[in-house]
């Protein structure tokens, strides 16, 4: 039961975080999804290349290769989307997929999707 009322003060939380986040004026919301995209990863890809480990560096190469895809993606169509509501809240869920490591999204969508569009399968 204390399991489900953590779980229940968080979603309330985010909730209304998400309610603040709507009525932002757009400028807001669009440095708000890049410092999500850019701020954490880089401080986590700083801290890869310090080490031995090399997954973790393939791991932030991979997540910067789609988040760039990505980031293009968002400066092409935020002319004509960025007026939908929930434009920048699809951006910035979008980014948290492809950076947080229990979801591993950056390297589904590096494999499935820009792999073949280079035409370069035979080297994976």
């Amino acid at each position: 039961i204390i399991y489900l009322q953590q779980a229940l003060s968080n979603v309330t939380h985010l909730y209304l975080v998400w309610i603040v986040f709507m009525f932002l004026p757009a400028g807001v919301k669009r440095v708000i999804a890049i410092a999500i995209g850019t701020v954490y990863p880089t401080i986590c890809s700083i801290t890869a290349v310090s080490t031995e480990d090399i997954e973790n560096d393939t791991y932030w190469l991979t997540y910067w290769s789609v988040y760039g895809c990505l980031f293009l993606i968002m400066d092409v169509t935020e002319d004509f989307l960025g007026r939908i509501p929930g434009f920048y809240s699809l951006i910035i869920v979008t980014t948290i997929y492809l950076m947080l490591p229990m979801f591993r999204g950056a390297d589904k969508v590096f494999r499935k999707i820009l792999v073949p569009l280079a035409g370069l399968q035979e080297l994976l």
